[in-house]
């Protein structure tokens, strides 16, 4: 439960709604720490510009944007529109890469699980354009604190 202000500035409990993505932000985290420690570099969430004007953000990358990750906090098969979100953040790892030529890519992964569950054209694209699936375990409170979350929002 969380506390907020109303807007009479009474402090007033609230509950989190279902698709409240808190515990999935602090299980990204700790899955960019533990793949950080895998390649010995640390990454971070950075904001990168792209010469057409434009910008994306990434979650993890290396100051010398030697490498670049995007992290699933999900346990288990993802599903669909999961899988939609990982093939877009290929091609953003994609679109990084062609700026930044011999970046090392990585979806970062929870779960072995989740990971292989991207089959078909995703896997064919991973594995094209050369972007490495990495798995970080999560602490058992965490892993199961996301487990929870996830069957709210999924009910």
């Amino acid at each position: 439960m969380r506390q907020q202000n109303d807007r009479a500035g009474v402090r007033v409990a609230s509950v989190p709604h279902d698709s409240d993505s808190a515990v999935q932000r602090e299980a990204e985290i700790e899955i960019l720490k533990g793949i950080s420690g895998l390649l010995g570099k640390p990454l971070g969430k950075r904001h990168i510009d792209l010469p057409g004007g434009t910008w994306v953000e990434v979650d993890g990358a290396a100051a010398d944007l030697s490498v670049f990750a995007e992290a699933f906090a999900h346990q288990g098969r993802m599903k669909g529109g999961q899988k939609r979100k990982v093939a877009l953040d290929v091609l953003k790892l994609i679109t990084l890469q062609r700026v930044h030529p011999g970046a090392h890519l990585v979806l970062a992964f929870c779960d072995e699980a989740a990971m292989n569950s991207l089959t078909g054209w995703i896997a064919e694209a991973i594995e094209t354009w050369k972007v490495d699936r990495m798995v970080a375990a999560l602490e058992a409170d965490l892993r199961a604190r996301l487990i929870e979350v996830q069957a709210r929002q999924y009910r």
